[in-house]
């Protein structure tokens, strides 16, 4: 937009300057013709200048009616010996010229003022037969030429803002559904994720560049979200084939420990291969959970589930892993809440998010957990006191297989919370998470209340 009014400004400018050179050459073309024809065949003669001023005063009546703006002048180099043309005062204009030396006899262009206004002058020596020299001066009035100037300045004040603001309306409406196509990739861009790449830009049949973007990303989505698909099909498959499996093996281990003929060296190994086995079993049952979650394929069982006293029975069950890590709780649960929900995905939120807590508390730390209700709405919030969760972290701690122990010397698999992220999103819950040095880290669960 802002190019297009540079551009209807200096094209303006470059109009104005033409017509102001090409209208200057023309009177001088004008002002050289006239003087050709009034010198030609002139001469002046010793003395006697009768011959000249018939002459001129004939040509000059020829021509008065085509030449009404020019006027011309014999001078000499000590007077001006008469002027012809239109009824103005020139004396004083003429008395400026430079009229003596090598400049006399030379054909020359100039500008005068006069009181009756400005004047364009062609100057053209006359040959003499004394030593009196003589020069005929043609004038021509610039007066049509700045009439003309200010007629174009002014036609050129008038349309160039009628045309800045057209160009301004078409560069809007242009800009408008340029930027409509950008807006609308950028909004389908930043609706897809991980659980959602079935969005595409609707595309037109135009060949533009904006057109052939959209068709590149809707094919770039479309390739992605295939491989996304085979990978899921994939993690649901084998989650789902290796439960069975794992649940014979934990078995067979678990009845060879009961076996009172196994032998106690072996028990050792046999009690780290059920450990394991057990570890192997909760991650096959996550990724199918995530798996299911990823497919909208989970049914939710919604009932009417007191979530504060759900929070207190998690606790409990959690109380002797919290002993075994050498933290306690602490219980900040004054008001009742009731949320309609699925009761198993609620219970393993809980125990996700204090189990958590427990795993990356200091030891000898106290786990602070509460609920607060407000407006329909209930804010359980974990607070323990550990190393600090990293800026860069915060964002993709919910982000599988990620933890924000680096070293992976911690339990488990990085699972948990984008378990319970997943769980509070199908509720359409806000799970947040802060963290630093002087208050620890807080995990908020705010969900709806009925």
């Amino acid at each position: 937009m802002f190019s297009s009014g540079l551009i209807i400004i200096l094209m303006a400018g470059a109009m104005y300057y033409i017509y102001d050179f090409e209208r200057r050459e023309s009177i001088d073309e004008d002002l050289q013709d006239y003087a050709n024809f009034l010198t030609t065949g002139l001469t002046t003669e010793a003395g006697d200048l009768s011959e000249v001023y018939d002459k001129l005063f004939e040509k000059k009546n020829i021509q008065s009616l085509k030449q009404r703006w020019h006027r011309y002048a014999l001078v000499s180099n000590d007077s001006i010996i008469f002027e012809a043309g239109l009824n103005v005062n020139l004396d004083s204009a003429i008395s400026t010229m430079e009229t003596e030396g090598e400049y006399f006899w030379k054909t020359t262009f100039n500008t005068i003022a006069s009181s009756s206004g400005k004047y364009r002058t062609y100057s053209v020596p006359l040959a003499s037969k004394i030593k009196k020299e003589y020069r005929l001066i043609v004038f021509s009035s610039l007066e049509r030429f700045y009439e003309s100037l200010y007629q174009l300045k002014f036609t050129i004040l008038m349309i160039v803002p009628i045309a800045l603001i057209f160009a301004a309306i078409i560069g809007f409406f242009i800009a408008k559904k340029l930027f409509s196509s950008i807006r609308l990739i950028t909004e389908t861009a930043s609706n897809i994720s991980y659980n959602n790449l079935s969005a595409r830009v609707p595309t037109v049949n135009n060949k533009d560049e904006l057109s052939q973007l959209a068709e590149t990303f809707n094919s770039m989505i479309e390739r992605l979200e295939k491989t996304v698909l085979v990978e899921k099909r994939f993690i649901a498959d084998a989650s789902h084939d290796l439960r069975t499996p794992l649940t014979v093996i934990q078995i067979e281990l678990e009845l060879l420990l009961q076996n009172p003929d196994t032998n106690p060296e072996f028990k050792q190994g046999i009690e780290k291969c059920l450990k394991e086995t057990e570890m192997m079993t909760k991650l096959a049952e996550d990724l199918l959970l995530l798996a299911r979650f990823d497919s909208n394929q989970l049914i939710l069982n919604k009932e009417n589930v007191r979530i504060d006293e759900l929070l207190i029975d998690c606790v409990s069950q959690l109380n002797n892993l919290a002993k075994a890590n050498q933290v306690s709780f602490v219980i900040d649960v004054d008001d009742s809440a009731t949320i309609e929900s699925d009761l198993k995905l609620m219970r393993r939120l809980i125990i996700n998010i204090i189990d958590n807590a427990i795993k990356y508390s200091y030891p000898n730390e106290k786990i602070v957990i509460s609920l607060k209700t407000n407006n329909q709405e209930c804010l359980i919030s974990v607070n323990n006191k550990g190393v600090p969760i990293k800026n860069e972290f915060i964002g993709v701690i919910f982000n599988r297989f990620q933890r924000a122990d680096e070293s992976r010397t911690s339990s488990g698999f990085g699972l948990g919370l984008s378990i319970a992220k997943a769980i509070v999103d199908i509720h359409f819950g806000e799970l947040v998470v802060t963290s630093n040095e002087e208050s620890g880290t807080t995990i908020k669960i705010r969900l709806k209340t009925i």
